[in-house]
């Protein structure tokens, strides 16, 4: 038991130290715990990007693959949001509390807790970075909006 311990709490370890390094190395340094994840995003008031796939879903393996993987997508990903990826067999109440149908789907959560985008299905690098980058200005908008009206 004792040796299971210590793989356990080694592997924790390993695990934070890896996901910066993740990050550095143009990948995205996703989440896995939601609730940690929001937790994050709350106290550092960055929205969170969460991006939902199924184990079967051919369109998911492909944004994997060919879009997620992107250094530069990674780059604004890990700047703009605290991402956190979940698959829907394992999260089956939070999937249906955010009202997913289709996937893949990802979700840009504002720290206020409002669903300011929602994207379904494949998208390639290029169009998910103009989603993203669109939904970043707009959320500094909103920003600059409400302390203004406060």
């Amino acid at each position: 038991m004792r040796s299971r311990l210590i793989s356990a709490t080694s592997l924790v370890a390993i695990g934070m130290f890896l996901a910066p390094s993740l990050a550095a190395a143009g990948e995205i340094a996703w989440h896995r715990d939601v609730n940690a994840a929001w937790q994050t995003a709350v106290d550092q008031q960055t929205p969170m990007l969460i991006f939902v796939s199924s184990p079967g879903c051919k369109y998911c393996k492909m944004m994997k693959r060919n879009t997620l993987s992107n250094p530069e997508i990674a780059r604004q990903v890990n700047q703009s949001f605290v991402p956190v990826a979940i698959e829907a067999n394992r999260a089956g109440r939070l999937v249906k509390d955010l009202g997913v149908r289709a996937f893949p789907t990802m979700l840009v959560i504002s720290p206020e807790a409002v669903v300011v985008a929602r994207i379904q299905g494949y998208v390639a690098p290029r169009e998910l970075m103009r989603r993203l980058d669109a939904t970043v200005r707009n959320g500094a908008q909103m920003a600059q909006h409400v302390s203004r009206n406060r």
